[in-house]
């Protein structure tokens, strides 16, 4: 069983989304992937950007749509693996010292759970 923690997430009031996005995706992800400790816990680490138009439209069709900027996904073989790895010296000074120059920590949301696909197109 793999699981699934997904964190939602906005950005600091001060950067633009363009800003927001070019840093999480270009310097952030090198900081992220280098870290040791990533590298022996994290199976797969996905980056999910809200499309701000698209969602817009399920709003105005009624649909009660989250106020995030992003999710950051990350998938591990147990929650412990997590737990190692948010309390990794490493982690802490590089990964979560970045996470400051372009998130809001105040307004995380995080689920965890474990994917059942009952379809998917091939």
């Amino acid at each position: 069983m793999v699981i699934r923690i997904t964190v939602l997430i906005r950005r600091k009031e001060d950067l633009t989304k363009e800003k927001f996005l070019e840093h999480w995706t270009k310097e952030h992800v090198k900081i992220f992937s280098n870290v040791k400790k990533v590298q022996e816990k994290v199976i797969r680490y996905n980056q999910f950007h809200i499309l701000k138009p698209e969602s817009d439209k399920l709003s105005a069709a009624g649909f009660p749509v989250l106020d995030f900027d992003a999710a950051a996904e990350f998938f591990v073989a147990k929650l412990d693996d997590l737990m190692e790895l948010l309390r990794d010296e490493e982690y802490q000074q590089k990964v979560t010292a970045d996470e400051s120059n372009f998130l809001d920590h105040s307004s995380i949301q995080v689920l965890v759970g474990e994917d059942h696909i009952q379809y998917e197109k091939i």
